[in-house]
């Protein structure tokens, strides 16, 4: 068996150094490239070519309760597919800065799951709802019905050197429905179901920046090793299997 590994990082992450992109047979042909570094164990191996397999966190919510005054809600975050070893689920840390960045405050966190508190006025202005920080932009909510969950916020933007054709076109793409414009002064309308659904949308991308693309890698120690070794080397099954350890576990 042959492993392949990744020698550098590539670009946004995909891959990181250590990362087994592909399991080969023995006899297989050497694939000579800087990016790439070779393991080859001449033992007999079973099956082990799930070592080229990736896993990802399927990341879900449900409402555990709510506040229909505040229109305020404690939800728990979890990932909708973990193995029966927990492989899968969800961390403190994997979420944490998707939370805070809508405007989420974490209540509490446990195996596979991060209870947290949100309100739809602080989700409407957090950075991931607009995409882009909005801590300098000044936000007033003016209105919120209860019965249709439309909330009225009004954005006062005077000290930002924005375009106010520029924002009138975000606001609208959001979903929202502008009723005023004047004088660096935006008021808009936009419901709970429109902010939900971008939240919902916007976990579905996320997800894909945890997916673990490589599941299992060596150290970089060891990378290093068989660079300069010429970009391979021949070892045992037991010290190969040393090598190779499951990003789940670390």
């Amino acid at each position: 068996m042959q492993l392949l590994i990744m020698t550098v990082n590539t670009v946004g992450g995909y891959l990181s150094k250590g990362d087994i992109v592909d399991v080969r047979a023995t006899s297989h042909v050497l694939e000579v490239s800087p990016s790439l570094c070779t393991i080859e164990c001449p033992d007999p191996v079973g099956d082990k070519w799930f070592y080229r397999s990736a896993w990802e966190v399927i990341v879900d919510y449900v409402i555990v309760n709510n506040n229909p005054s505040l229109d305020g809600y404690r939800l728990r975050m979890f990932s909708a597919l973990v193995d029966s070893s927990g492989n899968g689920s969800v961390s403190k840390n994997q979420v944490e800065a998707f939370i805070n960045n809508w405007g989420g405050t974490i209540h509490s966190f446990g195996q596979n799951e991060v209870v947290f508190d949100i309100t739809i006025y602080d989700a409407i202005t957090s950075k991931n709802f607009w995409g882009r920080d909005v801590t300098e932009y000044d936000f007033t909510e003016t209105d919120y019905n209860e019965s249709t969950g439309v909330h009225t916020i009004e954005v006062d933007y005077s000290s930002q050197g924005v375009n106010p054709t520029t924002i009138e076109k975000v606001v609208s793409n959001s979903g929202a429905n502008v009723i005023s414009h004047e004088n660096k002064v935006i008021t808009f309308e936009i419901d709970r179901a429109t902010v939900r659904t971008r939240f919902e949308e916007d976990i579905k991308e996320k997800s894909k920046e945890i997916v673990k693309k490589s599941r299992y890698h060596v150290g970089t120690g060891v990378v290093d090793y068989i660079v300069g070794q010429g970009g391979f080397v021949q070892t045992d099954l037991t010290t190969l299997l040393g090598y190779i350890s499951d990003k789940v576990d670390d």
